[in-house]
């Protein structure tokens, strides 16, 4: 997502309605984003991983699994092809990670709390300085993005 919406707001100079109205659902963009959510390529990629000996880059692969399987359940009407290329069929949740509509801000607030919970739990058993260091800046950048989508959604008059 985030490569998505750097070539679409720094490269072709979308503004982030026409990205999040238009751009996302291009049949292009959808595509890879359903290739990098379908369950069944990212275990193969994890196995084939696993197999060569790759075991941080199969644990990528496990991670990124999770994440398409917590994701699922979360995408009202946005939602991704996880069984690609073997299936078309897209989930449509009654639940929102984003919409207010579709209880969005439960949704959020869970993710939030849920990011760091597993952050904090994550610091305690680095010890690297490198690691602790670049867990949080992640964590800072997801709350830099929380902070925009709640102004967005407060300028928006989104309820």
């Amino acid at each position: 997502m985030f490569v998505f919406y750097a070539v679409e707001r720094f490269v072709f100079r979308h503004s982030g309605s026409v990205i999040w109205s238009e751009r996302y659902y291009d049949a292009d963009w959808q595509r890879v984003f359903d290739v990098f959510n379908s369950l069944p390529l990212l275990a193969l990629a994890a196995g084939i991983a696993y197999v060569l000996h790759r075991r941080m880059v199969a644990w990528a692969f496990v991670s990124m699994a999770l994440h398409a399987a917590m994701d699922l359940p979360v995408h009202n009407d946005d939602g991704h092809r996880h069984f690609y290329p073997f299936s078309d069929f897209r989930f449509d949740s009654p639940v929102s990670y984003w919409d207010p509509a579709h209880f969005g801000a439960y949704a959020a607030t869970a993710e939030a709390l849920a990011v760091f919970v597993a952050s904090a739990v994550v610091y305690r058993r680095v010890r690297s300085r490198w690691a602790r260091g670049g867990l949080i800046v992640v964590d800072a950048a997801y709350v830099a993005m929380c902070v925009a989508v709640w102004v967005w959604f407060a300028r928006s008059g989104a309820s």
